[in-house]
């Protein structure tokens, strides 16, 4: 009985250990980072291999939709966190029809003056 005891509560215990370090993690890691695996976690989860997509044009998709939301932060809304991931799972999105259909001529960010998705895909020879 004091065994099952014992295992019962290191295996409670490991699984709350688990817990606190994937949340510190998520709270501590650059937006950067977390922006970037995040990217690579929907990407998985839409059928597309993460592989497919380098780094660098993950990261500068990462980039563009944090200026994106920090600039909302500046207007007053205090949700950079949602908008981060908002502007993430658009690209997610885009990333998916792009592959449908690559000659598809528009992106979220084109009425912002911004770079369009497409260009970046383009930019490092994403097919």
């Amino acid at each position: 009985m004091t065994a099952i005891f014992w295992i019962v509560a290191i295996c409670f215990v490991l699984v709350l250990a688990w817990f606190f370090v994937k949340v510190l993690i998520g709270a501590l890691a650059p937006a950067q980072t977390a922006g970037r695996l995040y990217l690579k976690q929907e990407l998985k989860k839409a059928g597309i291999d993460p592989r497919y997509i380098p780094d660098a044009c993950l990261d500068e998709f990462v980039e563009e939709t944090k200026e994106n939301a920090e600039l909302m932060r500046l207007t007053g809304r205090d949700y950079f966190k949602t908008e981060f991931v908002q502007g993430l799972d658009a690209v997610v999105d885009f990333i998916v029809m792009w592959r449908e259909n690559p000659n598809y001529p528009f992106s979220w960010d084109a009425d912002t003056g911004g770079m369009l998705y497409r260009d970046i895909l383009q930019k490092h020879h994403v097919k």
